[in-house]
């Protein structure tokens, strides 16, 4: 649903465990990260990121941006799932940042299909 690899072609940037600051000639690894995403968007390139990846995460509307409908139905998911208090539990700043740890109440309360047994 709100997974890195939705798309049937896929190109990976990696910068795993590379952490740099800005140079004369370089741009901070911050900067690149937001620049990266400034110019998916700007071309209309539909892209995602890696979640626990190097990005800018605080990108506003970045969960929107990536997944469309499907980080509300996300929400709605968890919600339908966790308590209010399981939801806070299971909620850090990462979630809080790009948005993911809001909660519901009352949606899809016929999403766990019962066996009738």
């Amino acid at each position: 649903m709100i997974a890195f690899t939705k798309f049937p072609i896929t190109c990976m940037v990696e910068i795993d465990g590379i952490q740099w600051e800005k140079l004369d000639k370089l741009m901070s690894l911050e900067e690149y990260s937001k620049r990266m995403i400034e110019v998916l968007k700007e071309n209309n390139i539909a892209f995602t990121i890696h979640w626990g990846k190097n990005a800018n995460w605080g990108f506003p509307k970045l969960a929107e941006t990536m997944y469309q409908d499907n980080a509300e139905k996300w929400i709605q998911i968890r919600s339908a799932f966790l308590s209010e208090d399981m939801a806070k539990v299971f909620s850090n700043d990462f979630l809080g940042t790009i948005g993911l740890a809001k909660y519901q109440e009352n949606v899809l309360e016929d999403i766990i299909a019962s066996t009738g047994l």
